[in-house]
């Protein structure tokens, strides 16, 4: 299975992806074991953790799986220690939770609960730090490692939807340079992926009609791109990149307004005389 591949081979490295069990994780953790990489898969549903973990070993890697929620001190403690005990230590963290479960509840500020905003910066902002705060002394111990978060282009503009995740990903963001800052002379990078749409379940039919014809590259978004820039950051290939925002989008943030919009589009309108 191993794939050393244009992101610089991972042969001896162990990661954690936590939402291993889910697309976007499930894609990173299955990249990453193709690189040579042995995997923990964390994930608050054990059972698609499991599926995830036999499927990696099942191609030829090296995977195991764990259940817990990352907004619980003890589920933390239990992904890093399976880590450890499993495969000696932590070289590659991707912090990927994140309380999409709640997404379809986020809405309007003045009409946002208390559960829905407790509930998405739990998951998605609390429980990336309690992650981090572990792994980073064991990161230390072996020399150094790299922490990929999983960010979103709603951290980095406003939009009509989503106003809890997006806070708790632009949190995501400043603990992302904060940790690169602080620990940078002691091995450690740390960088963020800003996904932008990348269908699933949850997406509506004419939600993706809207973001594709505003988005120059012509089609829907894939867990592998994201996977492919998260083990690019993770590996020896960005070992002089920390503290940035990657955002793998399609172009979807890259452009004013007009575009997209055939009757306002100045592309499309009568040249200037």
């Amino acid at each position: 299975m191993t794939d050393n591949g244009p992101a610089g081979g991972m042969i001896g490295k162990v990661a954690v992806v936590t939402g291993g069990g889910g697309a976007l994780g499930g894609a990173t953790a299955t990249l990453l074991a193709a690189r040579g990489a042995s995997v923990v898969v964390a994930d608050w549903n054990l059972e698609s953790a499991e599926t995830r973990a036999k499927a990696i070993v099942a191609a030829g890697g090296t995977a195991v799986a764990v259940g817990g929620d990352v907004a619980d001190d003890d589920a933390v403690e239990r992904i890093f220690s399976t880590a450890t005990e499993a495969f000696g230590g932590v070289d590659i963290f991707h912090n990927n939770a994140a309380a999409v479960h709640l997404a379809r509840s986020d809405g309007p500020v003045a009409d946002l609960t208390d559960e829905v905003w407790d509930g998405t910066m739990d998951i998605g902002l609390r429980g990336a730090f309690l992650c981090c705060r572990t792994v980073i002394p064991l990161m230390i111990a072996r020399g150094g490692g790299a922490i990929v978060n999983t960010s979103s282009i709603q951290a980095l503009i406003g939009d009509t939807w989503v106003p809890a995740y997006s806070a708790a990903k632009a949190g995501l963001l400043s603990l992302t340079r904060s940790i690169a800052t602080q620990y940078g002379r002691q091995g450690i990078r740390c960088n963020a992926v800003c996904p932008g749409l990348i269908p699933g379940v949850r997406t509506e039919p004419d939600m993706l009609e809207r973001i594709l014809r505003r988005q120059p590259v012509g089609r829907s978004g894939r867990p592998e791109d994201i996977a492919e820039a998260v083990a690019f950051l993770a590996s020896d290939a960005a070992g002089f990149i920390t503290g940035q925002a990657l955002v793998v989008d399609g172009g979807l943030t890259g452009h004013m307004p007009t575009y997209g919009d055939p009757v306002t589009s100045p592309l499309d309108a009568p040249a200037a005389r």
